[in-house]
């Protein structure tokens, strides 16, 4: 028996629990083996598919599921497209044309058209990669130049964040990577219920529209390629638009589960919730987009997982005769022989001719020529709307209409057990949830009436040499699994919470306040919360253009049925207590302790 003198110098002694040397890998080692099981349902049920009706039904579920992930798209509206120059060249004319895919979102597109036209002609749009140039980039332009010089009308747009469509202008954005906008965009998007998925489709399908608007263009021949991101917006375009005839992804195709093997994060334009959930990767959405004659490009020197590329190839091959694979030597790039198969493709399918295609010498412009505004910004024109404020336009409305259906826990098992660091002999228990353990200020908890729990909740650890923002790329992962950080974290809380006798008080710090508030919503063991420096309300996160909050604190679509304030009030009458620093006087003092 341990007596009460004995027993106080053991209260500021932590004891390692079970599981603390294995935290560095723990989501890794949770996660690996979850999405495996996932895809290899998915394998198995694609494998099935081998009927006409089959793939119909394929291509019904997967458009409903893509688009209930996503974000169902708005109506149409007037595109109020104007032609703002022409470039002639020796071959083709190149239309510097800007178009609304939704009111005031301006898109700048550069449409190359052949000088000989007696007719309609079939006409492709291009989807660029991550170049902070977009659709000036040299391997893009060459693209659409060599697709008028073989027949066909070919249109290359801007993407959002890219070329002239740079929209945080309050942070003064033109020196950061291509993908930075995206992220900024991207990752709040996705508490509104829709993802920048949704907003780079869009602009695909309106951009479709505007050429079928064309008088020389004949809209039952349209086309579409892609590279990098925007092979890959390619590929999420193809199964949502049954306009489409001929599509090459490139530089892109390969597996969800390929891509996390390599350690790929990809950026929110490439994450989609719940595809593993519902059985869906790269080899769904080539099958969804049939019967359009679809393409795959890949390069030998690609950091895209080849084996994920050939495997989607041959789970899909057997599907239709018009699904095939180019390959062709060197890097990550759309190089002069993608561009060749890119022509040939498009010829066979949408112009009836097949041939050996040579891509002919063709002239780079410059960024300044191709600019279709007159100061190279879309936000400088009157009433531009950036996806800043689409994005807060969204969340104030779906919160205005939210149904304040608080998530609840239907699992009693947690599914990963964080690593718990134990101080004190008390009665009371104080878990504090953080991403890392705070001796000092576990200590400044402990009296002999209390023990204080840490619960470490990052289960990653950086290795040395990579740079890896692991919390982003388990977030990601998390999302296409269809089980949010958020509620795998509030499983472990709730599952310590549950197990220890007497008065149970959680300490949430920064971020993991919200995991506590969760938790107390979903079991009445805890008998009170305190949060330190944390986010009062997702709607919060709109406020500013570039938000603290990491993605791994959101829930898809949250706002469309609770805000942070929605689970304070399912918590009451127990207390919770917001602080803006970590007062270790008055935590005690709630928890009846000081």
């Amino acid at each position: 028996m341990i007596t009460r003198r004995a027993a106080l110098p053991l209260l500021s002694v932590p004891t390692l629990a079970r599981g603390q040397e294995e935290s560095g890998s723990l989501l890794w080692n949770w996660f690996i083996p979850q999405l495996e099981a996932a895809d290899a349902r998915r394998m198995q049920a694609l494998a099935q598919i081998r009927t006409p009706s089959g793939i119909a039904a394929l291509r019904t579920r997967v458009r409903a599921q893509l688009l209930a992930a996503i974000g169902a798209f708005p109506q149409r509206t007037p595109l109020n497209a104007r032609i703002t120059g022409t470039l002639r060249r020796e071959a083709y004319s190149i239309d510097k044309v800007i178009f609304e895919s939704r009111p005031g979102f301006a898109v700048t597109a550069n449409l190359y058209r052949p000088n000989r036209l007696t007719k309609p002609l079939p006409a492709v749009i291009e989807s660029c990669g991550h170049y902070p140039e977009g659709k000036a980039a040299p391997e893009y332009q060459k693209v659409c130049a060599g697709l008028a010089s073989h027949g066909i009308i070919a249109m290359v747009f801007d993407p959002i964040g890219q070329g002239e469509r740079y929209m945080y202008r309050q942070l003064g954005l033109r020196a950061q990577p291509a993908t930075y906008e995206h992220v900024l965009a991207g990752q709040p998007a996705y508490l509104t219920g829709r993802t920048l998925t949704h907003y780079r489709v869009w602009d695909a399908i309106r951009a479709l529209d505007y050429l079928q608007s064309r008088p020389d263009v004949d809209g039952t021949r349209l086309g579409m390629v892609g590279h990098s991101g925007g092979g890959m917006t390619t590929l999420l375009t193809a199964p949502l638009e049954s306009r489409l005839r001929a599509v090459m992804s490139t530089c892109a195709v390969t597996t969800f589960l390929h891509k996390t093997k390599a350690l790929l994060t990809a950026d929110p334009e490439q994450i989609v919730p719940g595809v593993y959930a519902n059985g869906i990767d790269h080899p769904e959405l080539i099958a969804a987009a049939l019967p359009a004659a679809f393409l795959i490009g890949l390069t030998t020197g690609d950091y895209v997982p080849q084996e994920g590329t050939r495997r989607t190839l041959a789970e899909v091959q057997h599907l239709s005769a018009n699904i095939s694979l180019v390959e062709t030597p060197g890097p990550h790039a759309m190089n002069q022989g993608l561009r060749e198969a890119c022509y040939a493709w498009m010829l066979k399918h949408l112009a009836g001719r097949e041939a050996k295609v040579v891509e002919p010498q063709l002239a780079v412009e410059s960024p300044a020529d191709l600019q279709c505004t007159t100061d190279g910004a879309v936000m400088n024109l009157p009433g531009a709307q950036g996806l800043f404020e689409l994005n807060r336009e969204q969340a104030r409305a779906v919160h205005a209409k939210r149904s304040r259906e608080t998530p609840r826990s239907v699992r009693t098992a947690p599914p990963i057990d964080f690593p718990t660091r134990r101080t004190g002999l008390g009665t009371t228990h104080i878990i504090v949830v953080s991403a890392s353990f705070r001796a000092d200020f576990a200590r400044s908890l402990v009296t002999p009436k209390s023990t204080v729990l840490e619960l470490d909740i990052q289960g990653w650890e950086q290795q040395p040499g990579r740079k890896l923002n692991w919390e982003e790329f388990f977030a990601y992962r998390a999302f296409e699994l269809g089980r949010p950080l958020i509620e795998l974290r509030t499983q472990s809380l709730i599952h310590h919470a549950t197990a220890h006798q007497g008065r149970v008080f959680v300490v949430g710090l920064e971020e993991a306040g919200i995991i506590a508030l969760h938790a107390a919503a979903n079991t009445p063991r805890i008998a009170g919360v305190i949060t330190v420096n944390t986010l009062r309300s997702y709607l919060d996160v709109f406020d500013k253009p570039a938000s603290k909050t990491q993605v791994s604190s959101y829930v898809p679509g949250a706002l469309i049925r609770y805000d942070l304030p929605d689970l304070i009030e399912r918590i009451r009458p127990r207390p919770v207590t917001q602080l803006e620093t970590p007062d270790a006087a008055r935590i005690l003092e709630v928890c009846a302790l000081a």
